[in-house]
């Protein structure tokens, strides 16, 4: 049997045996051979039992050839009787024989070359004794070394080869690129060429030559002995004393210098006076990286942002972020709604003139101050009638006249009565729901006014009692939710069409409108209801 089907060709199976009857007169052994072929995964009979239930049947070769394009696993056993038992598993290559020999048991044998154990693998102690030409072909995965000694390799390449212990160069070597992990050590020789790229060199003793084209001290800065430093382009010096000077600084002289052209410092610290013959510019790069001046203090002690032709802006930073700018476009500031002009108490402005309009984003809180032209009293008065958009919130409102707007709500200011300073008014529709002997209802849109806490209700429902002379109840929704603590936070009438009245209280189990009479029919009538309650 195979652990598998074949890829294109079913294994070939020699057996070879001879029968002996025991009851035989004769030591005559009749020989017999049977060939056989694998059937892929199912059992394949490669020697059958005999005839006679006397006679014994011994099996002294089997040779199982391996024909298919693929290595398959055989596995042998004796079926005695429909009990089973496995006498060899071995996987067998393309073109190998798995063998059984009576007495010398199971072998593999390669392509009639040479003779391995069942294992596949060769004994420790083989040798290969060859001459003339020989081959020797490893899989991919395979190894071969020998244990001890040294061999000479000539005419070879190796590739991705790992090389360990001491090299000895007998001759000229001609190395691609190498990367190496260790330390390089010479003992005298000297390179001559041109090396591309040294990397990293951890210490260095240059003692002639020149460095052309090459940053010194590109990471890590450390000290420099100079006879003469020229700089062709710019010098930056950071944390250096001049020869002789006393302080710290980047530059520190200890005489009193004198500059001929432009000085461009990052900071720059006097401890004495700087004599100009001219006004002092400082000067930056505008967005055309263009040198313009941004401060100059001038002969007559006046300091100049900017000038006709480059205009500046005056920053403030109290701490390390900008709170305000002032630009020819005027005073701003750089993030929206966060710094004030003025505070609370002592440190507030005096006066605010403004020649055009003022807007404002938030709120306008107002002190003792009248309109222009108006007259009266109070803390804002207006002369004419104005309009206000959004909502406004007053201390207290003094109106001559009527308030009129197109927004429903009114929000006053709290007095006696009205608590909360809410006047609102609106309409809805309530949700109705029957719970004794009704069939149906109809709810219109109802109307409500609230002053402070207290909501008035009126409006229109149609009812459908199931039965005539019983008990009949629905409940209806509040336009302002409260929170009723006993039926009499909520009080009000209702009539149908033909005259039939029904009170209506409240429900402090559902905070809801409870309707409740008994029904003179069972007719579909219109109802008309008004309450009162207290928002709590």
């Amino acid at each position: 049997m195979l652990a598998g089907s074949v890829s294109a060709n079913q294994l070939q199976v020699s057996s070879f045996y001879f029968d002996h009857s025991p009851q035989a007169t004769t030591t005559l052994r009749r020989g017999g051979f049977q060939r056989s072929t694998s059937n892929n995964t199912t059992d394949a009979t490669i020697v059958t039992a005999p005839a006679s239930q006397q006679g014994i049947r011994n099996v002294h070769s089997i040779q199982v050839y391996n024909a298919d394009t693929a290595t398959a696993t055989v596995t042998i056993k004796i079926d005695d009787n429909g009990t089973e038992t496995i006498l060899v598993k071995q996987a067998v290559r393309t073109g190998h024989t798995l063998q059984y020999e009576d007495g010398t048991g199971w072998t593999l044998t390669q392509q009639a070359i040479n003779v391995v154990t069942s294992g596949g693998d060769l004994p420790p102690e083989l040798t290969f004794v060859v001459s003339g030409t020989t081959s020797i072909t490893l899989p991919t995965t395979g190894t071969m070394a020998t244990l001890a000694g040294s061999e000479t390799l000539t005419n070879k390449t190796l590739e991705a080869a790992i090389a360990k212990g001491v090299w000895t160069a007998s001759g000229t070597w001609t190395i691609p690129a190498v990367t190496l992990g260790g330390t390089v050590t010479s003992n005298g020789q000297s390179f001559s060429g041109t090396i591309a790229n040294l990397g990293t060199v951890t210490t260095a003793d240059i003692n002639g030559g020149t460095v052309d084209g090459a940053v010194i001290g590109g990471a890590s800065a450390a000290a420099g002995t100079f006879t003469t430093l020229t700089a062709n382009t710019s010098l930056t010096v950071h944390s250096v004393t001049s020869a002789g000077a006393t302080g710290t600084g980047n530059i520190v002289f200890s005489a009193s210098p004198t500059f001929t052209g432009t000085i461009t410092a990052a900071a720059a610290n006097f401890s004495g006076a700087v004599t100009v013959a001219n006004a002092v510019s400082y000067q930056g790069r505008n967005s055309a990286a263009t040198a313009v001046p941004l401060l100059t203090v001038n002969a007559d002690d006046s300091v100049s942002i900017g000038n006709t032709t480059n205009i500046g802006a005056l920053r403030f930073f109290p701490g390390t972020s900008e709170v305000a700018r002032l630009t020819s476009a005027g005073l701003t500031f750089p993030t929206d709604n966060t710094y004030d002009i003025g505070a609370s108490g002592a440190t507030r402005p005096r006066d605010f003139f403004l020649a055009r309009n003022a807007t404002l984003g938030g709120s306008l809180t107002v002190h003792g101050v009248t309109s222009s032209g108006a007259t009266g009293t109070g803390n804002l008065v207006f002369s004419a009638s104005p309009t206000f958009t959004g909502t406004v919130n007053v201390a207290a409102l003094t109106a001559s006249g009527v308030i009129t707007g197109t927004n429903a709500a009114l929000t006053t200011p709290a007095f006696t009565g009205n608590p909360t300073g809410t006047v609102t008014s609106g309409t809805y529709t309530p949700t109705l729901t029957g719970t004794a002997n009704v069939a149906a209802t109809t709810a219109y849109q109802w109307q409500y006014m609230r002053v402070g806490n207290t909501v008035t209700v009126s409006g229109k429902l149609d009812v459908d009692p199931t039965a005539a002379s019983a008990v009949t109840t629905l409940t209806a929704t509040l336009p302002v939710a409260s929170n009723l603590g006993s039926d009499e936070d909520l009080a009000g009438v209702a009539i149908d069409s033909g005259d039939q009245g029904a009170q209506i209280f409240g429900s402090a189990a559902s905070d809801v409108a409870v309707m409740q009479f008994i029904s003179d029919s069972g007719d579909n009538r219109a109802w008309f209801c008004t309450f009162t309650y207290q928002v709590i």
